[in-house]
């Protein structure tokens, strides 16, 4: 589990936790890095609601995308990006 978010408590002294970061991007739209991380560290600090932050927080989100030439055994020479 990423520290800081282990450490990020709310008023009643839960933590945000893996399965709350989990549960939070799991059911997020379909939208831009950028937004997607400031979305989720504004949902942080409504979950901490004025409780102070005790560490740094990093934030790296990763796209996956796929291609024709992610299956198996594949001329991928010839494919270009649409």
């Amino acid at each position: 589990m990423v520290q800081p978010l282990a450490l990020r408590f709310s008023p009643d002294r839960r933590r945000f936790g893996l399965a709350r970061m989990q549960a939070y991007f799991q059911s997020s739209p379909p939208i831009s890095s950028r937004r997607q991380v400031r979305l989720f560290l504004r949902a942080l600090r409504d979950f901490a609601a004025g409780e102070p932050q005790h560490d740094d927080i990093t934030v790296l989100i990763a796209i996956a995308w796929s291609s024709p030439c992610m299956g198996p055994i594949q001329d991928c020479d010839s494919y270009v990006q649409p």
